[in-house]
C-alpha cells in the first residue's frame, strides 16, 4: 500500500499566501513576480501554432488553430480569481489577427520568416494602470516602458497600432447614446 503524502491543496496554499500578503496583491503583481514556466508556455504556444506540438487529447484540442506559415500573434490574458485576487490564471492564445488592446493583456508578434518573437505591449489591470498614472512623476526607470504602454492604451495609440498590423483603418466609430425616456 502506498503511503499517502500530506500535501496541501492548492486552495489552502492560496489562502495562506493571501493572508501573508495582507490582501494587497493584484494579478499583474503576481504575474510580474515570476510566473513559473511562462517562457516555456510561450514557446509551446508558438510551437503549437506552427503545428510542431501535438495537443491531441487536451481540453481545447477541438478549438485550436494552426498557422504553419505566415506571421501570427500571441495574446496572453491574465485573470485573477474573484475571491482570491492573488490567484491568477494566464491564458495564451495564438491568433492570426492582432488583438484589440485591453487590461490584463500582453501581446507578442511572431515573425515566421525570421523566427523572431516581438514584444508589442503589456497593459496591466485597470487599478494598477490608474495608480501608475497617478504616480507618473515617481515612475522608476525600469517601469517607464510599462507606463508608456498605459499612456498609449488610454490615448488609443495601441488600438491604432493593432489596426495597422491588421491592415485596417482607424475610422471614427459610432457612439450610441441611450437616452432615458419615460415609458420605456
Amino acid at each position: 500500500m502506498k503511503e499517502k503524502k500530506n500535501k496541501k491543496r492548492f486552495g489552502v496554499k492560496a489562502i495562506e499566501s493571501y493572508k501573508k500578503s495582507g490582501g494587497k496583491i493584484s494579478a499583474s503583481e503576481v504575474h510580474d513576480n515570476g510566473h513559473a514556466g511562462y517562457i516555456k508556455d510561450i514557446e509551446w504556444c508558438i510551437e503549437h501554432a506552427l503545428d510542431n506540438a501535438d495537443c491531441t487529447g487536451m481540453k481545447f484540442h477541438d478549438d485550436c488553430k494552426k498557422f504553419p506559415t505566415g506571421d501570427f500573434f500571441v495574446e496572453v490574458n491574465i485573470t485573477s480569481d474573484p475571491l482570491l485576487s492573488h490567484v491568477i490564471k494566464t491564458t495564451m492564445l495564438a491568433r492570426q489577427s492582432c488583438p484589440t488592446p485591453k487590461f490584463d493583456q500582453i501581446v507578442y508578434h511572431y515573425h515566421s520568416t525570421a523566427g523572431d518573437l516581438e514584444y508589442l505591449w503589456n497593459v496591466p489591470d485597470k487599478k494598477l494602470s490608474l495608480a501608475m498614472l497617478e504616480e507618473l512623476k515617481n515612475t522608476p526607470e525600469d517601469e517607464k516602458h510599462l507606463v508608456q504602454n498605459i499612456l498609449d492604451f488610454f490615448s488609443e495609440e495601441l488600438l491604432a497600432r493593432s489596426k495597422r498590423l491588421n491592415g485596417e483603418e482607424m475610422k471614427p466609430g459610432i457612439i450610441l447614446k441611450h437616452a432615458r425616456r419615460e415609458g420605456n
